[in-house]
C-alpha cells in the first residue's frame, strides 16, 4: 500500500516538474474566420484569423503582402452584414503568418471586438480545454 502511494506521489512531483511554462499573458483561442488588414497607405489584404485573444490575434495572410514587424495596421472584421476596424500593431512576422497586438481601443470598439470574437455562436462550438 505505502509503494503505491509513494508512487503516486512521486508520479505528481515528475509531473509537475515537466510542466510548461504559460508565456502568453492570456489564453488564445483557435478560430479560424476571414478577415483582411489595411496598411496606413490603403492596401487591403485577405487573411485568415487563426487564433485570438484579448491583447492579439494570429492570422494567415492569403497571398503576398509586404508586413513588417512594428508597422500599424487596422484589422477589419465582420459580424453579419456590419463590418468593424480595429488598430493593431504588428508583433511578428513569420512568413505569411503575422501576430497583430491590438492598439489601445475605445470601449465600443472593445464591445466589437468582443461581439465579433468571443461572442460568436461558433467561437465555443469545438473548445476543449
Amino acid at each position: 500500500v505505502w509503494v503505491f502511494y509513494n508512487l503516486i506521489v512521486l508520479g505528481g512531483a515528475v509531473a509537475v516538474s515537466v510542466e510548461s511554462k504559460q508565456v502568453r499573458r492570456s489564453h488564445r483561442v483557435e478560430m479560424t474566420m476571414p478577415a483582411a488588414i489595411a496598411r496606413e497607405d490603403g492596401h487591403l489584404f485577405s487573411c485568415t484569423v487563426q487564433d485570438f485573444s484579448d491583447g492579439g490575434l494570429g492570422i494567415k495572410i492569403n497571398g503576398q503582402a509586404q508586413i513588417l514587424e512594428g508597422q500599424k495596421v487596422n484589422l477589419l472584421l465582420k459580424r453579419g452584414q456590419q463590418e468593424y476596424v480595429f488598430p493593431t500593431q504588428v508583433a511578428r512576422v513569420m512568413g505569411n503568418e503575422v501576430g497583430l497586438k491590438l492598439m489601445p481601443l475605445t470601449t465600443q470598439q472593445h464591445i466589437d471586438f468582443v461581439q465579433c470574437t468571443f461572442a460568436r455562436a461558433d467561437t465555443w462550438a469545438l473548445w476543449q480545454d
